[in-house]
């Protein structure tokens, strides 16, 4: 059999979109990992601003931040590390890219 015949046993990917995709902003996220999953929940601060309207001023306060989750997602311990590794690079990237004035 030929190299040209050969097939390989690893399948492409083909990349699709969900019909229910979206973009979220995060100010952050928390998460766990353990020997079974990584867990990464991402979440917005939203000040929530109180007015004063005591006496002959107007003015704003805060009591709180809502802490708002958005997501959570839940992987393999093997992906957990392999989305580290990838986003280390990353960096590393663009920290070449901004020591070089290109960023």
């Amino acid at each position: 059999m030929s190299p040209k015949e050969v097939k390989s046993s690893i399948p492409l990917y083909k990349l699709s979109k969900n019909p229910d995709y979206f973009t979220i902003h995060s100010s952050g996220m928390f998460g766990s990992l353990n020997a079974n999953e990584g867990i990464l929940i991402f979440f917005i601060d939203r000040p929530e601003p109180k007015l004063d309207l005591e006496g002959d001023s107007i003015g704003m306060s805060l009591d709180y931040v809502n802490r708002e989750l958005l997501a959570e997602i839940n992987m393999s311990y093997t992906q957990f590390i392999s989305v580290h590794k990838w986003m280390g690079r990353q960096i590393k990237v663009h920290q070449e890219a901004i020591e070089k004035g290109d960023a």
